[in-house]
Order: structure tokens, then sequence, then C-alpha cells
């Protein structure tokens, strides 16, 4: 059994904030126009009508919170620019009475994303032009893992304080089954290569709240951690140094060990 984390909440806080955040129900929102993140948010393919008009939808079917899927690439290619565009689409999701969780990175898919025009996809094959963020070759390079830096910290920076930000998915399936996996045959060198990615990320939020004067205590969750930050001292070392600020205003980010 995993030692406890200083500083996490307690049941009754757990319950809290359940009552404060209400019932949650939602979807992973990709509107009908993209076949996945790079062309959600690229300048050409970015549709804010359908977004509005499929947000209004979700509504419509009694949802209020959506998982929103961003990517490195596009900050990396597009800075304030794409933060902005994500501001519209949490504006537009909670205009409808929709909260957003940001996805910061994803392991699904993909393997090697690329900018530009994005394939079209196969009928009938799900998720066929999916994309993982940061994907393969910047996981198995740690050379490259210092330029997410920049795009986590301005991100968490950016909507630090936003009450339409309900919570944060640092790393969503990271160990998930891809290409590279099937040809090697087990999910072991993913698995390894994306536990200090994650880690990055979340020393990451700690440098972002720390400069706004924010850093407190673990507290919080982010989602997913708990799927493999029991495995390396590392990253519970930097659970243990980083997460984060419990807000005001009854929005958190939390870390669960």
């Amino acid at each position: 059994m995993a030692t406890p984390i200083e500083g996490r909440w307690s049941p009754d806080q757990a319950h809290a904030w359940a009552e404060r955040s209400g019932w949650l129900v939602g979807c992973n929102f990709t509107p009908s126009t993209a076949g996945n993140q790079l062309e959600l948010w690229q300048r050409e393919t970015f549709d804010p009508e359908t977004i509005d008009r499929e947000l209004g939808w979700a509504a419509g079917l009694g949802m209020n919170v959506i998982c929103l899927y961003l990517h490195d690439l596009m900050f990396e290619a597009e800075g304030e620019v794409f933060l902005d565009r994500v501001e519209q689409i949490v504006a537009m999701a909670h205009g409808h009475g929709i909260a957003t969780m940001p996805v910061l990175f994803d392991g699904v898919w993909h393997p090697e994303p690329d900018l530009g025009p994005q394939p079209e996809p196969t009928p009938r094959l799900h998720n066929s032009v999916w994309v993982q963020s940061p994907g393969r070759p910047t996981m198995d390079d740690p050379t490259r893992w210092p330029r997410l830096e920049p795009y986590v910290v301005e991100m968490l920076t950016r909507f630090a304080d936003d009450d339409r930000i309900v919570l944060w998915d640092l790393f969503n399936e990271p160990d998930q089954i891809d290409r590279d996996t099937i040809l090697g045959g087990s999910r072991e060198a993913k698995e390894a290569s994306s536990r200090p990615v994650n880690a990055l990320a979340l020393a990451c939020v700690y440098v972002a709240l720390k400069r706004r004067g924010e850093f407190r205590s673990p507290q919080d969750l982010l989602k997913d951690s708990n799927w493999f930050c029991n495995k390396k001292a590392l990253t519970r070392k930097v659970i243990e140094l980083s997460i984060v600020a419990k807000k005001d205003r009854g929005v958190e980010v939390r870390v669960l060990s």
C-alpha cells in the first residue's frame, strides 16, 4: 500500500468538494468538424460556430462538464493565440452551463503527431486520426522534455483562478496501447517513458502556482496520476513537493496518490 501523501484531503474535505461541484455528467468533447486535437485547435480548422452549436446540444442532453483535449504542439506553434482559443471554448461551454476539464497530455492512439493538415478519418475505425501528446518521440527523448515546461506553466498560470475549470487531467491513459506497444509486444516501455513526463508536468504545475505565490500544500486530484505515480521515487517526490493551490472559490486542482 502506498504511503499517504502529507496534506492529502480527508474524506470530509473530498465530500465537501463533491457537494460544491455537484453531480458531474459529461463527455470527451471534440466538434464534428475535427478528427483530432490538432484539427480542433489549428487556425485553419478552428470552428467556433460548430463548437458553440454542439456544446448547446450537449447542454440540451443534460451534460454539465466536458473533457477538453489540448496539445503541446499547438502551444509551441502559437503560444498565446492558442491559449486565447482555449479561452473561447471555455467561455462558450460556460455560457451553456458547462464546466471544463482540460487535458494537458494524452497517451492514446497515433504516437507521432504533426502540425498541418490532418489525415482524413478512416470510416468505421474508432479514433482513426487521434494523436498523442506529447507523443513517443518526445517521451522517449529526455532532451526534449524541457520544451513541455512553458506549455504547462503558461496554461496553468492562465487558468489557475478560473472558476469555469472544474479540475485538470494531467495525462490521459499514459500507458494506453498504440502502434509502438503492439510492435514491441508490451506496454512497459511506454509506461516507463510516460512516468517521467508526467513527473515533469507535475513539477511544472508546481512552478506555475509557486510563481503566482499560490503554493500551499499537496491537495487535490490530477486525474490518472494514480495509474503510475506509486512506481517511481522521482514522481512521488514531485507530488510531495508540488500540488497545489487550494482555491478560494471552490475550483481546485487535485492530486491523488
